[in-house]
């Protein structure tokens, strides 16, 4: 097997990336599509479980904890136990030399940007 020419590989890219836009296209509007679906079905159902023919359909609505309301109720000087000390990424970056962070980097998944 022969390694492409230049051309042979911008034009599989080209080829690529097309049906990759297309994907995403698509990937969009059914994920939109989706949304209000579960809309439709959360304002008909209503929260809990409801049987619809073979389906099973459960509505809930997550619930987080508000840290700001918790923070303004309980403040850290009154509570202590509560709070939680974290490295602060952002001093490192400052404190630490770019060069000497890559033992302390991890990678991501690629990201691909087509536009």
């Amino acid at each position: 097997m022969t390694n492409p020419t230049p051309d042979e590989q911008v034009s599989e890219l080209e080829e690529l990336a097309m049906h990759r836009a297309k994907i995403a296209e698509e990937t969009k509007n059914l994920d939109t599509l989706r949304k209000e679906y579960d809309e439709k079905i959360a304002a008909l159902a209503g929260e809990g479980t409801t049987q619809a023919g073979p389906y099973k359909i459960s509505v809930t609505r997550a619930r987080r904890l508000d840290a700001k309301k918790i923070e303004a109720a309980y403040p850290v000087a009154q509570h202590p136990e509560i709070y939680k000390r974290a490295v602060d990424t952002d001093a490192f970056k400052k404190t630490v030399a770019e060069n000497n962070r890559e033992p302390y980097t991890t990678l991501g998944s690629p990201t691909v940007r087509i536009s």
